[in-house]
């Protein structure tokens, strides 16, 4: 579970752990207080994914990989450099890649092995609350999902993908009542989701109950896409 310290990962984490699973999260951020396996790293540093492979080496398998990690740069959209358009994309797309290309014979391994990366709906409709470099990484997430699920499908390893619309997470906690207002609006629900939400639907792809789904994507954005 990357990302696991915060936000939807933090949810995805305490859920699946309830619900029996042995998690390893994974983070920049010290999370040892909050689950019984840990690893603090970088996943742009291929180090990390080297402790990831330590950790998990004496384990049977790997029953499932959810790629929550994710970083945005809110910066003014034509002053952003090279480096920064990079290093965005190296966290929110190629650090997945990297991570399962590393686990695949874990996964292998598994009697269900399953995948499920987070996107986001602003890869699928980028609006004026979603900076243009974030919304072309996690459309770049969509396809990479999509690619691998055909790819891997004959190694039973099922993927998809969960598009979350705005959720009330560390990524937004900054944003003034106004832009909360205004983002929130259009949404035919009219709230924003709170992570355990999008967790549960993680949760079901991730699990036996979606033996038979791969290549989808699932929106949890209160009906957004569809506004």
């Amino acid at each position: 579970m990357t990302g696991s310290a915060s936000g939807i990962g933090a949810a995805c984490a305490s859920l699946f752990v309830q619900k029996g699973w042995v998690v390893l999260g994974v983070d920049r951020a010290d999370q040892s207080s909050e689950l019984p396996y840990t690893l603090q790293g970088d996943l742009r540093d291929e180090s990390t994914i080297s402790q990831v492979l330590a950790a998990v080496g004496e384990w049977p398998c790997i029953d499932a990989v959810v790629n929550c990690a994710a970083v945005v740069n809110e910066s003014e959209p034509w002053s952003l450099s090279t480096e920064e358009w990079l290093d965005v994309y190296h966290v929110n797309v190629v650090a997945s890649y990297n991570l399962v290309r590393a686990l695949l014979p874990l996964l292998e391994r598994s009697e269900g092995p399953s995948i499920v990366n987070i996107a986001s709906i602003a890869g699928q409709r980028s609006g004026a609350f979603s900076s243009p470099c974030y919304a072309a990484s996690k459309a770049a997430m969509i396809a990479l999902s999509r690619s691998m699920a055909r790819l891997l499908a004959d190694r039973h390893i099922r993927v998809n993908c969960v598009n979350p619309g705005i959720t009330d997470t560390e990524m937004i906690g900054h944003w003034s009542e106004e832009r909360m207002r205004d983002a929130t609006a259009p949404i035919p629900l009219h709230r924003a989701a709170m992570p355990s939400e999008v967790a549960e639907a993680i949760y079901f792809l991730a699990s036996g109950s979606a033996s038979y789904i791969t290549g989808a994507q699932l929106d949890v954005n209160g009906g957004l896409h569809m506004a």
